[in-house]
């Protein structure tokens, strides 16, 4: 028979192997903590590191969208130009071509309008808007002839064009056929049109006259 001491000792015993266990248990739950701990500040580290590479981001697309603003305000200002000697030439001073410019979404926006002189006040419309389809006809013709000549790599061009001017009145073609010639010798643009309208025909080097006989097209050299 176990004696009281010995009772004592073997509870002395699993008292301590409790212990002992909780000791264990408690320093892998300290472990655990202080590893949780070093994770949080890494995690906490690693997002103060992102947010940092985000505001240079942020701040490098600011100074990338300065750049393209730039180049579009003066792309507008050389585009303007044009369009408006376009104008005056065929439709009188009256008339002047300006893109609007915005920035929509972070990206550079420009919108053709028409600047008119009414009663001496300058009144802006959009090319849809403007009184009668020939401004908007010679617009988009200007505006294609431009772009074309803006492409990249600089090498000659060809422009071809199905009646271009067919909003445009009798009275302007002369005047927009001249200015299609001084931009095609300007901008090194070979233009190729085809057309009804003999007031165009002047200001071709070269004139063809198609022909449909029979289903077959016949091609005859007039100059």
């Amino acid at each position: 028979m176990m004696g009281l001491s010995d009772h004592i000792q073997e509870y002395r015993s699993d008292i301590d192997r409790k212990i002992s266990g909780l000791e264990r248990e408690n320093a892998v739950f300290l472990g655990t903590i202080n590893e949780k701990k070093r994770n949080l500040k890494e995690l906490q580290k690693l997002v103060q590191d992102g947010k940092h590479e985000y505001k240079i981001l942020e701040n490098a697309l600011d100074v990338l969208r300065m750049y393209g603003i730039i180049k579009e305000q003066v792309l507008r200002e050389k585009i303007d130009v044009v369009v408006t000697q376009g104008l005056k030439l065929i439709f009188g001073d009256e008339y002047k071509s300006k893109l609007e410019f915005k920035i929509s979404r972070g990206q550079a926006v420009l919108i053709p309008k028409i600047v008119s002189l009414m009663d001496g006040q300058e009144i802006e419309t959009s090319i849809e808007d403007s009184r009668g389809g020939g401004i908007a006809n010679v617009c988009s013709v200007l505006y294609q002839i431009i772009v074309l000549s803006l492409v990249e790599p600089k090498q000659k061009k060809i422009f071809f064009a199905d009646e271009p001017f067919r909003n445009l009145s009798q009275e302007h073609l002369e005047s927009a056929g001249d200015f299609l010639k001084v931009l095609s010798e300007r901008l090194n643009i070979q233009i190729v049109l085809i057309t009804h309208r003999k007031e165009l025909q002047s200001i071709a080097d070269k004139l063809y006259k198609f022909k449909n006989i029979n289903g077959e097209t016949e091609v005859e050299k007039i100059h």
